[in-house]
């Protein structure tokens, strides 16, 4: 049973109240429905061009076009898939100014760790929620050299590119690891 959303007022606004969250296991069930004469071997193949689209790491007219599609069938089956909650998120506080000022209001502090395996859409919804401007409550901590998360979209480029975005930023540098320091 897929978990229900709540109903606040900007889920409302949004059509998304009530809608419920797809277990990812269930994904391949899914695209069989929307893609019923899909041989097998074809079939994973198609299940992988749309984990590389859902992650931003697939940007053809093919993967495109297969989001699409996927997308139009959770959204008639009123499901969110959780691979897509990010972009879907940054997509809302760019169509609803109101609801991006109440969540800016809300995310007055904000701190990511492990900044260097964040991928575009959550370098987006970053810079939604701490625009440049208005960024004094943001923290962002990481090592450029410890990503680890490129198959899942991370790139360390956002770490490097934080300087440009936020050129206000103070930085601070950790010259000893206190993880590993002899006790």
């Amino acid at each position: 049973v897929p978990q229900q959303l709540g109903a606040s007022p900007g889920l409302q606004r949004q059509g998304l109240a009530g809608r419920g969250v797809l277990d990812p296991a269930a994904r391949p069930a899914l695209l069989a429905e929307l893609l019923p004469a899909t041989a097998p071997r074809q079939a994973t193949a198609i299940r992988r061009q749309l984990e590389a689209a859902c992650l931003g790491l697939d940007a053809s007219a093919a993967a495109r076009e297969l989001l699409d599609r996927y997308r139009a069938g959770l959204a008639a089956r009123q499901l969110l898939d959780l691979d897509l909650v990010t972009a879907d998120a940054v997509a809302l506080l760019d169509a609803d100014p109101e609801q991006a000022a109440t969540w800016r209001e809300r995310s007055e502090l904000l701190c990511v760790d492990e900044y260097q395996d964040v991928n575009a859409d959550q370098a987006a919804l970053l810079c939604r929620l701490a625009p440049p401007a208005a960024a004094a409550g943001l923290t962002v901590i990481g090592d450029p050299d410890q990503a680890i998360y490129g198959f899942r979209g991370a790139d360390p480029g956002h770490f490097r590119r934080f300087r440009e975005i936020y050129p206000t930023a103070v930085e601070v540098n950790l010259g000893r690891s206190f993880r590993t320091a002899a006790p």
